[in-house]
């Protein structure tokens, strides 16, 4: 078997909203590590560009955006790139939306079992979005980051700007979008901004 090379993820700067970016380049990146981070960084700026509002840099990427981003970059890859597993056989990238709409509530286990499929060795992450606070007295802040794997108690994240390597699952909400944040529960995680990114 041939040894994989550790990848490591390109990282964000302080002053910017650009997770959203870094996590479509991570999530290739760690399905794909043959392509340079930056010729992938290049081609979701292309892709975001075609929509307009750069301010997006320093606002942050929306769901829609990100899914304009992810649907154009892996087009540009799999019209460009010869992807080829170790054994020699070709794949191409291919992305789902699990809960693009909003038919009914979720179940928070419904959803882990959703971000269970994440295991980069077997060709498959997640691109997740999140909202953290602490408590109600701390400001929330939203992120893009990339889940390359799940154990049994948490998510392992692939991350571009130091957040957490392990998101316990004792340490989230789903879709609590009314439900006063804790200290013991400070992530969020929307539904509707998971991404599966995979080889297919």
């Amino acid at each position: 078997m041939v040894a994989r090379i550790k990848v490591k993820p390109a990282k964000q700067g302080e002053l910017d909203g650009a997770c959203g970016f870094y996590a479509v380049t991570n999530a290739i990146g760690i399905l794909e590590p043959d392509l340079l981070p930056h010729e992938v960084f290049r081609m979701t700026w292309e892709s975001f560009l075609v929509d307009g509002d750069p301010m997006r840099i320093i606002e942050g990427t929306t769901r829609g955006n990100l899914k304009n981003i992810l649907s154009r970059t892996v087009e540009k890859i799999n019209l460009g790139y010869d992807l080829t597993y170790e054994n020699g056989n070709s794949y191409k990238l291919s992305f789902a939306v699990p809960y693009w709409r909003h038919a009914k509530d979720r179940e928070r286990g419904e959803v882990i079992d959703v971000l269970r499929e994440a295991n980069y060795k077997k060709g498959c992450v997640a691109i997740i979005g999140y909202g953290f606070s602490k408590d109600d007295f701390a400001p929330p802040y939203t992120h893009w980051t990339v889940v390359k794997e799940v154990t049994e108690e948490c998510m392992v994240t692939h991350d571009s700007s130091g957040e957490k390597k392990e998101i316990h699952f004792s340490e989230i909400r789903v879709d609590s979008f009314h439900q006063k944040s804790h200290v013991s529960r400070p992530f969020n995680v929307f539904s509707s901004d998971i991404f599966l990114v995979r080889k297919v």
